[in-house]
């Protein structure tokens, strides 16, 4: 497993879940396994959670709620933002696909709902956003 994913959640940071099923040649055919993990990285690969001598067969990554504490984003500098998902698109069949290469972001102190392109954000430390306006370098909060 990639130093990307980790077998349980760590910490409040985590942004995905990903799983892979993944397969080795074995003397009569195939041996096949699950693996799962979470990521706190903004576009971890799950093949990253196939083990050494084994081959993806089957991956998807999820969204977990809430991620992250904050971010900045490319387009709105100085504004700590949320991570809140990622949207959907059709994949063709009547379904719905996850579309990881964007992001749904609020900027903290604010309710209005951005899509973003999950390469415009970076992550913050806890303590570069005022978590009542949401700027960054404010110290109104009283956190140092």
């Amino acid at each position: 497993m990639s130093d990307a994913w980790k077998a349980s959640p760590q910490d409040d940071d985590v942004i995905w879940y990903g799983e892979v099923v993944v397969g080795r040649d074995v003397p009569g055919g195939t041996h096949t396994t699950y693996q799962y993990g979470y990521s706190a990285e903004l576009d971890p690969d799950p093949s990253g959670l196939c083990p050494d001598g084994w081959a993806v067969l089957e991956s998807k990554r999820v969204p977990v709620r809430g991620g992250p504490a904050r971010f900045t984003v490319d387009s709105a500098p100085g504004v700590a933002f949320r991570l809140v998902g990622f949207p959907t698109v059709d994949d063709g069949s009547g379904g719905e696909d996850i579309d990881d290469s964007m992001a749904l972001v609020v900027a903290v102190g604010d309710n209005y709902l951005r899509t973003v392109d999950v390469a415009d954000l970076t992550a913050l430390d806890d303590g570069d956003w005022c978590g009542q306006c949401g700027q960054l370098g404010c110290g109104h909060d009283g956190r140092e």
